[in-house]
């Protein structure tokens, strides 16, 4: 793992404003958090007399990560309008480090065999004590359009499109159930496996009327040459729509192992 580390000084004046920019807004930490690779951000202030300094610290599971994000040079800090109205002498540099331990936040996802899709959920303990039965967790799905050969690998950059819907309940039973089925199908010999057709539909997600499923299975009308389909169906308000692409048994093994570690917390 990697993390990244940026610093940037502004004047007292403009800090709460650049505070509330790195901290929620489209060019800072959210920013981060739907970016496939990214296992975290933390945001530091200091206060020093008419100064304010803020570092930002993500964790990255590579830097072929950090590059997909940040482009090729990575050790390039990226600034954008309102950064610039703010800053007091840019850095021009980002610094890396090798992760040697890290307590990050919880997550898993499942991402397509070709690697153009994924739906992450990033999760921590719900905030209600009496709430331990669930986690909330903010959804995100992300994708590209298949502009290139369906065998050519992704391009790196930001995905073509993205959906996030934050703050959901996921029932921890609800995890354990998808948990033991994966583990059950994935430990079957090969000739099994592909003679026994994983199944598995459930809410992973809820909130007033908010609700996001997650499927896997055959689907009729998806050419998946015997590979289980993932399909992430979700409603939010009065929109409602759904995501599916083929998957197969290392996509759905990282989620198992993904799984098992949240689980491992939440115990």
């Amino acid at each position: 793992m990697i993390a990244r580390v940026w610093h940037g000084v502004v004047p007292r004046a403009r800090a709460d404003a650049y505070g509330r920019y790195l901290a929620d807004s489209d060019r800072g930490i959210p920013d981060y958090r739907r970016t496939p690779g990214n296992r975290g951000a933390t945001l530091l202030r200091r206060d020093e007399g008419d100064l304010v300094h803020f570092t930002l610290i993500s964790l990255w599971e590579s830097r072929e990560a950090i590059a997909a994000y940040a482009g090729s040079e990575i050790d390039k800090a990226q600034y954008f309008p309102f950064d610039r109205e703010c800053l007091v002498n840019p850095d021009p540099h980002v610094v890396h480090h090798e992760v040697v331990a890290a307590a990050t936040e919880a997550s898993w996802e499942v991402v397509s065999s070709s690697g153009r899709e994924r739906a992450a959920w990033l999760a921590r303990p719900a905030g209600n004590p009496e709430s331990a039965e669930a986690l909330t967790c903010d959804v995100v799905l992300t994708g590209r359009f298949f502009g290139a050969p369906l065998d050519a690998a992704p391009p790196g950059g930001p995905p073509d499109f993205t959906l996030e819907v934050r703050g959901l309940a996921v029932r921890i039973e609800t995890l354990q159930r998808l948990h033991a089925q994966l583990r059950s199908w994935l430990d079957l010999p090969l000739a099994e496996m592909r003679g026994t057709r994983l199944a598995f539909d459930c809410q992973m997600g809820g909130l007033f009327d908010q609700d996001v499923r997650l499927i896997l299975g055959e689907r009729a009308d998806t050419l998946s040459a015997g590979h289980p389909v993932a399909t992430v169906k979700f409603v939010v308000g009065r929109m409602s729509g759904e995501m599916s692409f083929v998957t197969d048994q290392t996509c759905l093994a990282s989620l198992c192992a993904g799984l098992a570690k949240v689980l491992g917390r939440s115990m």
